[in-house]
């Protein structure tokens, strides 16, 4: 069996396992989260090819997917905040996604060399640590507080 064949086989087994997202819920976001440290900055990394390539093949407007990425990475901030040692510093998390393949295959593979930005969310540690709780449970209405920079940095998939 070529590499080819087992790289369809492995992503279809992963895509399986990756909870499909939706606009609509609150929670769970989709995608994994990968924990990068240094002595005072942690830096997350989260796949979200899943969650951006539905909300984009389900037609939902730009501002509305900002919206949705940015409340979903709050979520994802309050489940890996426990795992930080930092306790002060500045606090990164880029959204990623995979890159289609040329025949338009996305296997859900994830690999930094296959990935793009779309954006990133930074925020003070210490403050993150203190709404940790709130953002559980967060919904797509609640608002983002002032002092928690989200920005666009790439293009949305297919846009």
């Amino acid at each position: 069996m070529n590499i080819a064949r087992h790289i369809a086989i492995v992503g279809s087994i992963i895509a399986l396992a990756i909870p499909q997202a939706s606009i609509a819920s609150p929670q769970p976001f989709s995608g994994q989260i990968i924990v990068a440290q240094n002595s005072e900055n942690p830096v997350l990394i989260w796949q979200a090819s899943r969650e951006l390539y539905t909300m984009v093949g389900d037609g939902v407007s730009d501002q509305d997917i900002n919206n949705q990425l940015a409340h979903d990475a709050l979520r994802a901030v309050a489940a890996k905040l426990k795992n930080l040692i930092s306790q002060n510093g500045r606090l990164s998390l880029k959204i990623m996604y995979n890159k289609m393949t040329a025949n338009g295959l996305n296997y859900a593979v994830f690999t930094l060399a296959d990935a793009s930005e779309y954006a990133d969310i930074e925020m003070p540690l210490r403050d993150a640590r203190k709404n940790r709780d709130k953002w559980m449970s967060l919904s797509a209405q609640s608002k983002i507080p002032a002092w928690i920079h989200y920005r666009v940095v790439g293009k949305l998939p297919g846009r």
